[in-house]
């Protein structure tokens, strides 16, 4: 839905709608850019809380309608797709564009990933509606891998511009320095949610105990925790397998630090085909191998960080128990520069983003840095 754009003021503004956690790597990794981009002229409208969607989508609306009244583009923050409607209807009559951050999809996340709605369902069918309308609504569609992009450019064909904007690793993920230590370290992190396929990693370990020692450590909440814990007592790998509670960000250092492998996704959903998973990004920067299923969205990476990067076949725990064993046997990843090559990366897949702000009108010389919030 493309907007007529109005005259552009003396100093443009991008106002963000629905930044529920400005704390979120995407979320940071987008602001940042915005703020660079602008001189600083980011406005933020706080979101609603209210329990329900409707009153939610009315205070929204009100809300969006009082801070963009000085904005040139609206930006949807990632996994708010359901609230695109309200940006599209105040982004036409304010003449903004609109910038949607579709980073997750509501239908491949609750029919396809975490198989929560069955498909066919009114809910199911909801969703994908919901999807459809943000991609409609959006003057500009963010995703965060290339072959995600691509599927929705097929859809779309050249009504919108669909961008991939590489998630990335956080500053703190650097190169980190290993302990000496005789037995394999494997991290596994992240919810207890088919993405991850963490049946998998359990039936792997199983296979890997026969002939390598190792010690693993899982980190997340979720409700199907519980079961994966008796799955590992049930396998005799109960004296391997340290279960925690999720940690604060801060503290995934010293987790990466005292580990020697970092297992990425290994589900067999279309998501987990065409995502890169934040630990995958993390655990490179930080100079620790990473074994992840096989996927299309880790093509730019693989020249970046060579054998540092393992990819075995989805759903598969032999051959994820072998890549394991092979792991204890290889020295560490080499490459003091991957997390700068990695940075790179990122930063050059937020060019086309920066260059449609810049045609958008939203990068006038001689700004001033400026951020306000609309309560």
């Amino acid at each position: 839905m493309a907007s007529t754009r109005r005259p552009r003021h003396q100093h443009p503004t991008v106002v963000l709608f629905r930044v529920v956690d400005p704390t979120y790597p995407r979320a940071r990794r987008v602001r940042q850019v915005l703020d660079e981009v602008t001189g600083g002229r980011v406005l933020t409208v706080v979101p609603s809380r209210a329990s329900s969607f409707l009153v939610r989508c009315v205070i929204d609306a009100v809300r969006l309608w009082a801070g963009s009244q000085r904005g040139d583009v609206i930006l949807l923050g990632e996994m708010q797709l359901a609230s695109a409607p309200v940006a599209a209807l105040v982004g036409r009559l304010r003449r903004c564009r609109v910038v949607v951050d579709g980073f997750i999809g509501l239908y491949e996340t609750y029919v396809e990933d975490w198989q929560v709605t069955r498909p066919g369902t009114l809910r199911a069918r909801r969703y994908g509606f919901q999807d459809a309308m943000a991609l409609w609504a959006a003057d500009f569609y963010l995703v965060d891998t290339e072959p995600r992009a691509a599927a929705l450019r097929r859809r779309v064909r050249g009504r919108r511009q669909v961008v991939a904007l590489q998630v990335g690793a956080p500053s703190w993920a650097r190169p980190l320095p290993r302990d000496a230590d005789t037995e394999l370290r494997i991290l596994y992190y992240g919810g207890y949610i088919p993405l991850h396929g963490i049946g998998t990693v359990v039936r792997a370990l199983a296979v890997l105990a026969r002939s390598t020692p190792f010690r693993a450590t899982f980190v997340g909440a979720g409700a199907a925790r519980e079961g994966v814990r008796a799955d590992v007592l049930a396998r005799g790998l109960g004296h391997r397998v340290t279960f925690l509670d999720p940690v604060p960000e801060s503290d995934l250092v010293d987790l990466l630090a005292g580990h020697d492998v970092v297992l990425g996704v290994f589900g067999t959903s279309r998501k987990a085909a065409g995502v890169v998973a934040n630990k995958v990004w993390q655990g490179l920067a930080c100079g620790r191998r990473v074994v992840t299923r096989r996927s299309e969205a880790l093509a730019p990476l693989r020249p970046v960080v060579g054998d540092a990067l393992v990819e075995i076949e989805p759903g598969d725990p032999t051959a994820l128990a072998s890549a394991l064993a092979r792991a204890a046997e290889l020295p560490s990843p080499q490459g003091p520069r991957a997390a700068e090559r990695l940075e790179e990366l990122v930063d050059t897949s937020f060019d086309e983003l920066r260059d449609w702000l810049v045609r958008a009108g939203v990068a006038p010389s001689g700004q001033t840095t400026q951020t306000e919030v609309t309560r």
